[in-house]
């Protein structure tokens, strides 16, 4: 079995790439942009100009003989039909975006910590069908991507965009007796900070890697 790793930059895509081979899952690797910036352009360029680069690098996926795409990219994800394309290639597309749904089943009230504020309306739009009692609070912040892509130092990270300020925060809501019970991190960028972040709030972090894996599983398993 063979992945294409399809993600926003070269940084995103070796962290999915990283993330198949820990489940010793052999991948390749097909980044969209050079950076964040050239990402972030991307993204907003609409939908079908994304859609036709996405598939670009579909098809260099299965051209390289990749059984299954690995959308590691919660920006991207959210900014194009992912359906449509796996329907139209025939190779099942594993997405962040499927996760959300058993998030929204076991917590009232996230945080979602996402690169932009399209990504985080996505995430929210997901929670709240499957569970209309959601509540959220959306946090985009396109310098945190930056920073990862940069290579600072976790902690530094946390210091230079005052994340503890934000955890503390989160931590104070209650409205109606509603309070936050977890973050997500709705960016595959954000593992890079997770532990820094466990260190600084009792509040469960979310992760979706994990629940990636078990999904691209079951598919290829369906087809096979």
């Amino acid at each position: 079995m063979k992945i294409g790793v399809v993600a926003g930059t070269p940084v995103d895509t070796r962290m999915g790439s990283n993330v198949l081979r820990e489940a010793n899952i052999d991948n390749l690797e097909f980044p969209l942009s050079k950076n964040a910036r050239e990402q972030t352009l991307l993204q907003y360029s609409g939908q079908e100009y994304i859609e036709n680069a996405t598939a670009m690098a579909i098809k260099k996926a299965i051209h390289n003989n990749c059984d299954g795409i690995f959308l590691y990219c919660n920006s991207l994800s959210s900014s194009i039909d992912y359906k449509k394309l796996e329907n139209n290639f025939k190779i099942p597309i594993i997405t962040p975006l499927e996760c959300y749904t058993k998030y929204s089943k076991e917590y009232n009230t996230l945080a979602i910590l996402s690169a932009n504020g399209n990504s985080a309306k996505e995430i929210e739009r997901i929670l709240k069908d499957s569970n209309k009692f959601n509540n959220s609070i959306l946090i985009g912040n396109m310098m945190l991507v930056e920073s990862i892509e940069e290579k600072l130092l976790a902690e530094d990270i946390i210091d230079v965009l005052a994340l503890d300020s934000m955890v503390e925060y989160l931590e104070k809501v209650n409205y109606n007796n509603n309070k936050v019970e977890a973050i997500i991190l709705g960016c595959t960028h954000f593992p890079y900070i997770k532990n820094e972040l466990k260190k600084l709030t009792k509040l469960d972090i979310l992760d979706p890697k994990d629940d990636m894996i078990e999904m691209l599983k079951f598919k290829l398993n369906k087809i096979a």
